[in-house]
């Protein structure tokens, strides 16, 4: 939980989560901007929310796409305090599972835009372990109420689990930046249609001419 914070009994999980917003560091309450119950976190300049439905990796994946984003790719710890407030706000037992996945291939962790990972972890006590064999590929976030509270694990991709996004507000890139404003395509200017010049009318010259035959044919011959 975020320090300071408590929920009783009858307190609403929105209710819940909005104070949890405006009490972690770059939170903001308001979703302008951002899609339907995403919240805004200015440090990233990117909207995230966690989710209460469980499912694959691969299921996550396509939910977040169909919002126009990613899986949540905590690559600070701002932002990684502040989705620990987001999921905890949702389910403190629930494991949610970000953007983060290991490549047998290349023997590395990356991000799901496929950024390695940096330096920045926060792997839980013995973390990554992979405790299920091959199979734990996929970074997820432990329970609060959980001996390695909040901190991430590997786990199983296949596994059904809870998740988080992450969606650019309008006028940005996936990874927060700016965009310059798109211009609309201009048409080049088309110059004036010209006329050939009017030549004055002519008159062609008349000539006096006489006509005589000799031997039969006709000739012209000019005066």
């Amino acid at each position: 939980m975020v320090p300071g914070i408590t929920c009783h009994v009858h307190c609403t999980k929105a209710a819940f989560l909005l104070k949890v917003l405006v009490s972690s560091p770059g939170g903001q309450a308001q979703t302008t901007g951002c899609p339907d119950r995403y919240v805004y976190h200015q440090p990233s300049r990117l909207c995230y929310k966690a989710f209460d439905d469980r499912t694959t990796y691969i299921g996550a994946v396509s939910r977040c796409s169909s919002d126009g984003g990613t899986l949540a790719m905590p690559r600070d710890n701002p932002t990684n305090d502040f989705l620990i407030g987001l999921k905890n706000a949702v389910d403190v037992n629930g494991w949610f599972r970000f953007g983060l996945t290991y490549h047998e291939q290349e023997g590395v962790w990356m991000w799901d835009d496929n950024v390695p990972l940096g330096d920045f972890t926060a792997w839980g006590p013995g973390e990554p372990n992979d405790d299920g064999g091959d199979s734990e590929d996929c970074a997820e976030y432990f329970p609060e109420f959980w001996f390695k509270k909040n901190t991430w694990n590997d786990g199983s991709c296949t596994e059904a689990g809870k998740f988080i996004c992450q969606v650019s507000p309008p006028g940005r890139s996936p990874d927060g930046s700016s965009q310059p404003p798109t211009e609309p395509p201009t048409q080049p200017a088309t110059p004036p249609a010209t006329q050939p010049p009017t030549e004055p009318a002519t008159q062609p010259t008349t000539t006096a001419t006489q006509s005589y035959t000799t031997e039969g044919k006709s000739d012209m011959t000019q005066i």
